[in-house]
């Protein structure tokens, strides 16, 4: 017998529609509530005492929802509460947010999603992502390093690309955000003295807002065959000690945002400065990660700092193999493959259904739904 889901939404300030569809298309083979919550817009709570009064707890699931790379570290005070208070399963709690990878130890399960993300994006940019806009454009410089915003691990990046005098291969941008999002004086302090003089490092223009970060039909960023993107979520160095420490504020769990698909609409080839693993979880997702062309063996190094410098050693390596000329000749070769991840990414596209199979694998293995 088939049956409905019970599906209790709390602490949205509109409903998801689209995970509602998806969770109400699964065939369910018992009877199951679902409290489904979205914790960081702090309408309501979770009624932890409501749900320690169900006496049968394999039929109760909570699935978090958040538009954020969060992932278990985020949410684990929540999660305690559900399963020391409440009695819940902690495999009966799924975390669904654009995280893609969560701790080796969370003792929940996740089911990570780009699908907003992307429909987000291409409502944003300024350039038609079912063209090869970029495919015809021969490459004047190695690279292109976005930066916006100021953070600890783009800061490194970059200063360790000037030490390297590998600056001269690529266009970097630099806390070129606007005043109300970044403090230049404070900025500059971080880096060495000899490179403060530099600071805010501009590509096109100062001040760029939000929505100017989704501006890319400009010569300094299509004119690169690579694009190191430095992604919005990194690990914070003290988490390698204390992983769970609630001071640190950072996202650090492998996504990707629309850092990443710009790359993949400008035809352009990523080296990424993202949490470990974020590199195998494009693969996962379909995306074509240029193996072939790019050694990706930083994404496995489990040290954050020592990450940054194996970044640099492949943007090092790429700057003396190839010359301009070898980069036209290299991007000719590359149209199909670059096509393919526009498509792939298009797939994705406020395409909540695409996930239905992990929905069915996930309820299938609690006991839930039979197919």
């Amino acid at each position: 017998m088939i049956h409905k889901p019970t599906i209790i939404t709390l602490g949205f300030g509109a409903e998801p529609h689209g995970i509602i569809q998806v969770l109400n298309t699964i065939a369910y083979t018992k009877p199951v509530t679902i409290y489904l919550t979205d914790p960081l817009t702090n309408i309501s709570e979770l009624p932890y005492a409501e749900i320690a009064k169900i006496e049968d707890k394999t039929s109760v699931f909570v699935v978090i929802f958040s538009a954020e790379g969060h992932a278990y570290r985020e949410f684990k005070q929540i999660i305690d509460r559900l399963v020391n208070e409440s009695g819940m399963i902690p495999k009966n709690i799924c975390i669904h947010s654009t995280a893609l990878v969560d701790a080796d130890d969370s003792p929940v399960h996740l089911i990570g999603t780009i699908s907003n993300l992307i429909g987000h994006m291409v409502h944003y940019v300024d350039l038609n992502p079912e063209r090869n806009f970029n495919f015809v454009q021969k490459p004047t410089h190695h690279y292109v390093c976005l930066n916006r915003l100021h953070r600890w691990e783009r800061a490194a990046l970059v200063e360790e690309l000037f030490d390297r005098s590998l600056a001269m291969y690529g266009k970097i941008s630099y806390a070129s955000g606007t005043k109300d999002e970044v403090n230049i004086e404070k900025v500059k302090l971080v880096f060495k003295p000899k490179y403060r003089n530099l600071l805010p490092l501009v590509l096109d223009k100062p001040d760029v807002d939000y929505e100017g970060g989704f501006k890319m039909d400009n010569s300094y960023i299509k004119g690169a065959l690579f694009n190191i993107v430095t992604e919005s979520a990194y690990e914070h160095p003290a988490s390698l000690n204390d992983p769970y420490n609630r001071n640190i504020n950072v996202q650090h769990c492998a996504g990707i945002t629309e850092k990443t698909f710009k790359v993949f609409i400008m035809g352009q080839i990523p080296i990424m400065l993202a949490p470990r693993g974020t590199v195998e979880a494009c693969r996962r997702l379909g995306f074509d990660m240029y193996d072939d062309i790019v050694n990706h063996d930083y994404d496995n190094e489990p040290d954050p700092r020592l990450r940054i410098s194996r970044v640099v050693d492949e943007v090092e390596r790429l700057c003396l193999k190839y010359t301009i000329d070898d980069l036209a000749a290299l991007k000719s070769m590359l149209d199909l493959r670059q096509q393919r991840n526009v498509e792939v990414m298009m797939k994705w596209k406020y395409n909540n259904a695409i996930l239905i199979p992990d929905w069915v694998k996930y309820f299938k293995a609690q006991g839930a739904c039979s197919v």
